[in-house]
């Protein structure tokens, strides 16, 4: 046990040295530009607009100021601000953490991933937890993983999940909104949703929180919120009590409000797969009311007619809302739905358990507050 602790810690430190050292020389070597004239800056600055090769893989600084090894999976222009933007893969964490980076956050220089095990260096932080001798649990190890967002290899899946998984990333590998404005909420979004055109392409979207129109701009957004006579979503009051409130709304009779709405959802949820055709689902959404209107917490979709018995289809709450026992509402609230109709039923399995493995790795910082 003490041969491997030492070794991972050699592994670890040898890691940090190479980051070290390799961040030192991109400082020794932006220190020398500055020495040169102004027409040697111009030269430099052309290089560093050039774009970077998709594919290859460079050292980009997080959000957090640390260092990580990430692949270039796409790459923009950014007209508005007039440079190029990455679109990066962390090499080792879940894909919800994928995001565009503008140049000045990526090393010049390419970073070779065959010296090093990015893959497994998270893993292995487990077995310097265990100077003690003690065993982290299947457990344990499984909260590690979703509180440091690391992902499963396609090695550690079945042959099937794993063909699917790779087909899935395949189609939703760019995820091109960075963020929402909804209500006075501004949500970083974690994956990709079909949104159609050219909104599909936008950084940010602007979201009506009652009839869920998404806009491009936020002036057309302002407008909208002036006119828009929406206060709570459509179809029928089922449920109050309090300040919380669930409607039920018919996939088939507002078909435009369910299909925002599960675009909507998108954003937040890897493996949803219903967007358009919505008429076969029930919709409940539940709200927090206030005097301004019924505000969008979350909800939950079942199918009208279901061949299995399943009472939830897909589940979702906000990440503002996480954390605060929505999740648990709604499926109680599912459950008394079949109580009710004297049927008894049960999630569809793969979807639910991976829209709560979603809820459990919501993080707080992404979701700022308006001061409006």
């Amino acid at each position: 046990m003490a041969d491997v602790e030492k070794t991972s810690i050699k592994e670890n430190i040898c890691v940090v040295n190479n980051i070290s050292m390799i961040i030192k020389s991109e400082h020794q070597s932006d220190n020398s530009n500055t020495d040169k004239g102004a027409g040697d800056n111009e030269d430099t600055e052309s290089i560093e607009e050039q774009p970077l090769d998709i594919g290859e893989h460079y050292l980009v600084r997080r959000s957090d100021d640390s260092w990580h090894p990430a692949e270039i999976i796409q790459t923009r222009f950014n007209e508005q601000e007039s440079h190029y933007e990455y679109y990066v893969h962390y090499e080792g964490y879940n894909r919800r953490l994928d995001e565009w980076v503008p140049r000045v956050r990526i090393m010049s220089s390419r970073f070779d991933m065959s010296d090093h095990q990015w893959k497994n260096n998270e893993r292995n932080t487990i077995e310097l937890l265990d100077q003690s001798d003690r065993k982290i649990t299947r457990n344990q190890k499984r909260r590690h993983d979703e509180i440091n967002h690391i992902q499963k290899t396609y090695e550690e899946m079945d042959p099937t999940t794993a063909a699917l998984e790779k087909e899935h990333e395949a189609i939703t590998k760019v995820k091109y909104i960075d963020r929402i404005q909804i209500g006075k909420f501004e949500i970083d979004t974690w994956y990709f949703s079909p949104y159609p055109d050219e909104y599909g392409k936008q950084p940010k979207l602007w979201i009506c929180e009652y009839c869920l129109r998404y806009m491009r701009l936020e002036k057309t957004y302002r407008y909208h919120m002036s006119e828009c006579t929406w206060r709570q979503p459509p179809g029928k009051e089922i449920y109050r009590k309090g300040t919380l409130s669930i409607w039920e709304t018919d996939g088939s009779h507002h078909k435009t409000y369910c299909q925002n709405l599960c675009l909507l959802a998108k954003l937040f949820l890897d493996h949803k797969t219903l967007y358009f055709d919505v008429e076969p689902f029930l919709f409940y959404i539940l709200c927090e009311v206030d005097k301004h209107g019924a505000h969008l917490v979350g909800y939950f979709s079942k199918e009208k007619e279901s061949p299995d018995g399943n009472n939830v289809a897909c589940i979702l709450t906000l990440p503002p809302y996480q954390r605060q026992g929505y999740g648990k509402l709604l499926i109680a609230f599912s459950y008394e739905l079949s109580k009710m109709e004297s049927s008894v039923g049960s999630p569809i399995k793969l979807r639910v358990n991976r829209v709560f493995d979603s809820s459990r790795l919501a993080r707080s910082p992404s979701i700022k507050y308006s001061s409006e």
